[in-house]
């Protein structure tokens, strides 16, 4: 299973051919971490039409299994976080939830920002 970070999704709802053929490629085979979801509807909410933006990550909600969090992840997630701070390099808790749901599961992780995920050892990273 391939999870969508936030960039990524961001990148197909707004048509970027790129993101659309990997995204198309791999059909059947992605879903969105709750995280990302959460990111896709605050943005939606302060953009300039919040009614227009809410219809759009619905739809994209409902072509998409949603992957939830477990005990697991959120024991793992800390134990990332807790790595992350002591080394100094502290990123946003919404990438280290992302980050720890693939681990977990053994998910690859899709997205645009190799600097936050490439800090975790073992993550499976796809560049689209």
């Amino acid at each position: 299973m391939i999870l969508l970070d936030t960039n990524v999704c961001i990148r197909i709802l707004r048509g970027r051919k790129d993101a659309l053929e990997a995204f198309s490629a791999n059909a059947g085979n992605v879903a969105v971490p709750f995280m990302a979801l959460g990111e896709l509807y605050y943005g939606a909410a302060r953009s300039d039409d919040p009614k227009l933006g809410k219809s759009l990550v619905d739809s994209f909600a409902k072509i998409l299994p949603v992957v939830h969090s477990s005990q697991e992840t959120l024991a793992r997630f800390g134990e990332e976080k807790a790595k992350l701070v002591a080394a100094g390099t502290p990123i946003e808790d919404a990438d280290i939830l992302i980050a720890s749901i693939a681990l977990v599961n053994g998910f690859q992780v899709a997205t645009g920002n190799i600097r936050h995920f490439s800090r975790f050892e073992g993550l499976d990273l796809l560049v689209w």
